[in-house]
């Protein structure tokens, strides 16, 4: 086993343990998440405006391939990017999907659909 497996076993454990780890609606179904942040802003910075996403979640890539929704991570992405995602009954757009190094797990960066994403 490799940290990148191991850190994703770790994330897959503590979604177990908690028993009510929040999840995101996409593609209708329901999807486990570790939350990371929400900002509802735009920082004007020195030489223009920093991108700030209003809601950046992680999750694990194998419960997409599980599910039978994706093949990989690659192709997860593909899939994700530019869609909807509900997450505490708002809505935000998918802006942005990184894998992560090892392909475990995705960061899914979102702006909300009432900001004008």
């Amino acid at each position: 086993m490799d940290v990148f497996q191991f850190h994703a076993q770790a994330f897959a454990t503590a979604q177990q343990l908690t028993g009510n780890c929040p999840v995101f609606t996409w593609d209708g179904v329901d999807w486990l998440a570790i939350p990371n942040g929400a900002l509802l802003k735009k920082n004007l910075s020195v030489g223009g405006f920093s991108l700030d996403f209003d809601l950046k979640l992680f999750a694990l890539v194998q419960q997409f391939i599980d599910n039978g929704t994706a093949e990989d991570a690659a192709s997860l992405k593909n899939l994700m990017l530019e869609t909807p995602l509900e997450y505490f009954g708002d809505s935000y757009k998918i802006v942005s999907v990184n894998i992560n190094t090892g392909g475990q797990q995705i960061e899914i960066l979102c702006n909300a659909l009432s900001q004008g994403a």
